[in-house]
């Protein structure tokens, strides 16, 4: 069941290779992702067709079922991927490279802890709306959104000593996480709709 699943995956092709169009087909056939156990992570990147007509194009790579997206379009030289790149640039899309992604959500979750860490390193004999207003001016310092009014003052209950509403706050977006997961999981489930 396995080695046929992999196979109807290595088998995708664009809808213009499968008319034998072969000169209007971008390459691109879809997005897509999962679990390389090769590499022991979650790849996702841009689905290429299989058809033996890309074999020439620098981004096929037989071994992997995605590609990053970016690679595909800076370096794919397929017949009809001028066209593609161009409608999806007319149509204002763009799919960011998921190293990117965890990379910049990395580094706001560190401005996030630093900034926390100095404001609770400089409260001592300040009042709580002193408090908050280094907060906010430290967020804003570090190219931070602000969160919501209730994380705020879950930060500031935290820097008083009060861990409880912080825990509370993190306890119900892990929650959202896995509701938000379930729901991915549906999209991706054979015969989902």
């Amino acid at each position: 069941m396995r080695h046929e699943m992999w196979e109807q995956l290595r088998l995708s092709q664009t809808p213009a290779c499968r008319g034998a169009r072969h000169l209007e087909s971008a390459h691109f056939y879809t997005m897509g992702g999962g679990f390389n156990p090769r590499r022991l992570r979650i790849e996702a990147g841009a689905g290429l067709c299989t058809c033996a007509c890309h074999k020439s194009c620098p981004v096929t790579d037989e071994t992997r079922l995605t590609i990053p997206f970016r690679d595909w379009r800076d370096r794919c030289t397929c017949a009809g991927a001028d066209a593609e790149r161009q409608r999806l640039d007319d149509a204002g899309i763009d799919f960011p490279d998921l190293s990117e992604q965890i990379e910049e959500r990395r580094r706001r979750s560190r401005a996030r802890r630093d900034a926390l860490q100095t404001v609770r390193a400089a409260s001592a004999g300040k009042s709580r709306g002193e408090i908050r207003q280094m907060y906010i001016d430290e967020m804003r310092s570090r190219g931070l959104n602000l969160p919501g009014e209730d994380v705020i003052d879950a930060h500031l209950d935290f820097i008083a000593g009060n861990p409880v509403p912080a825990m509370r706050l993190a306890g119900q977006s892990l929650t959202q996480v896995a509701r938000a997961l379930a729901e991915i999981a549906r999209v991706f489930r054979p015969n989902s709709g």
